[in-house]
């Protein structure tokens, strides 16, 4: 559920809704019914209603609803209007709605068996919502200037992670994906600066798990085993 307004703002801003809709289908085995819930500018315009609520038993007959709607108003377009606050004098039944919405039912529990297995599949098969939700495309595109600084000292692209000091053994076990990014040892959100001395090649599989967890410099002694 998503309702507070800059997290709403985030996750309008990168959602792609044919992820969206792929990760409904890819998810379908874990729920017994189909429910979606968000703010919509269109329904609010000719209803009271202030949620728009989608609800199916049926996966296809769920989808299409959802197409059909994506077809008339566009979907992502009429995500998370900014509802008016109707101030303390309201009641608690609609106090709550007020701002943006956005609810998906990913799993159910019930007779379902949620076991470890079930959760990671879930969790990879909903994956794009959580980069919607907390992006790290940004990331990416900010190492342009970095990536830039490193290729006149480092021209070979390669992931460095098993290079790195004091990092989880876990996160050294994963295997990387090939597909290399310029990163900042110190985040640039913190401050961290795009010259070479802040910059490590990584894969962006690992890229993503170390974000925040680097210190130092490279390629200095203390930061190599």
């Amino acid at each position: 559920m998503v309702h507070n307004p800059i997290g709403a703002e985030t996750f309008k801003k990168n959602l792609d809704v044919t992820d969206l809709f792929a990760v409904i289908r890819k998810t379908a085995q874990f729920r017994t019914a189909h429910k979606l819930q968000f703010s919509s500018k269109e329904e609010n315009r000719s209803s009271q209603n202030e949620l728009k609520v989608v609800w199916s038993l049926a996966i296809d007959k769920f989808l299409k609803e959802l197409m059909e709607f994506d077809d008339l108003f566009d979907l992502k377009k009429d995500l998370f209007p900014k509802l008016a606050n109707r101030g303390k004098s309201q009641t608690t039944k609609h106090a709550w709605s007020a701002g943006n919405q956005f609810g998906l039912l990913l799993a159910t529990g019930g007779a379902m068996k949620f076991d470890k297995p079930a959760i990671k599949k879930i969790i990879d098969r909903s994956w794009p919502l959580f980069m919607a939700l907390y992006p790290t495309q940004p990331l990416f595109k900010r190492d342009a200037t970095l990536a830039r600084q490193l290729l006149v000292k480092d021209k070979l692209k390669q992931c460095n992670c098993a290079k790195i000091k004091r990092l989880p053994k876990k996160i050294k076990l994963t295997p990387c994906d090939g597909l290399f990014d310029a990163a900042h040892i110190k985040p640039h959100r913190l401050g961290g600066s795009d010259k070479f001395q802040n910059g490590i090649w990584l894969c962006r599989v690992h890229h993503k798990l170390t974000e925040g967890k680097l210190k130092g410099n490279w390629p200095r002694p203390e930061y190599m085993k």
